[in-house]
């Protein structure tokens, strides 16, 4: 309207201010566009980022420590006799000690004797987990990796134990549920969870006054 009002005479400065004013509204629309991909920006630091710190980050780390250790689940264990006093297990990396050692084990003394052992020029030997003893499990289902008995490290507690599922198989008259290169069926002890080798079963007790529990040190290979 105002073009129209100054006449003839201003349209070519009317034109100059038009071209200019379409020049700044177009490098403020640029700005504008660069401004979103900062709103973007933000958005993969605030929200991606926080993602992978607090949610990917905190599920490995949660995981890793419900494996006991190991990111990746154990297997049914492969047995091998390294003629040294030794077992391996190719399947999940682990040797162990192929004797053990009968006591009354406590809290106390389950770790200390492990820890102090040195067998085959080896050092590094530990309790087992249950998880771990629970690879040595044959031809029971329910009871071995993966069963469905919910027993595990993350998984310690009374119930877990007794559940139905944890009860095993049929006893065996001869020979028990692991690698008969362990020589023994006798009760395993992986402090307050037992698993009994003749029969598959898996429960837990107080009672650390029975010397009849064996108790077999573990390591990575």
């Amino acid at each position: 309207m105002e073009y129209r009002a100054w006449g003839w005479l201003l349209a070519p400065a009317l034109a100059l201010v038009g071209v200019w004013a379409c020049s700044s509204s177009s490098d403020g629309g640029a700005s504008g566009a660069a401004g979103g991909p900062g709103g973007t920006g933000g958005a993969a630091t605030g929200g991606t980022g926080g993602a992978a710190t607090g949610g990917t980050g905190g599920a490995a780390t949660g995981g890793t420590g419900g494996a006991g250790g190991s990111s990746e689940p154990l297997l049914s264990a492969v047995i091998a006799d390294n003629g040294d006093g030794t077992l391996s297990d190719s399947a999940n990396g682990l040797m162990w000690e192929k004797d053990g050692a009968f006591g009354a084990w406590t809290a106390y003394n389950f770790y200390t004797r492990c820890d102090s052992l040195s067998l085959a020029g080896k050092q590094g030997w530990r309790a087992p987990t249950i998880d771990e003893l629970r690879t040595l499990i044959i031809d029971c289902p329910a009871t071995m990796p993966g069963g469905a008995c919910p027993a595990s490290q993350s998984c310690v507690q009374t119930g877990c134990q007794n559940d139905a599922a944890c009860d095993g198989c049929t006893k065996l008259d001869q020979g028990c549920y692991m690698s008969p290169l362990f020589g023994s069926c006798a009760s395993h002890w992986a402090k307050g969870i037992v698993v009994d080798f003749d029969k598959a079963a898996i429960w837990s007790t107080i009672d650390q006054t029975d010397p009849k529990r064996l108790l077999r040190c573990v390591r990575d290979q």
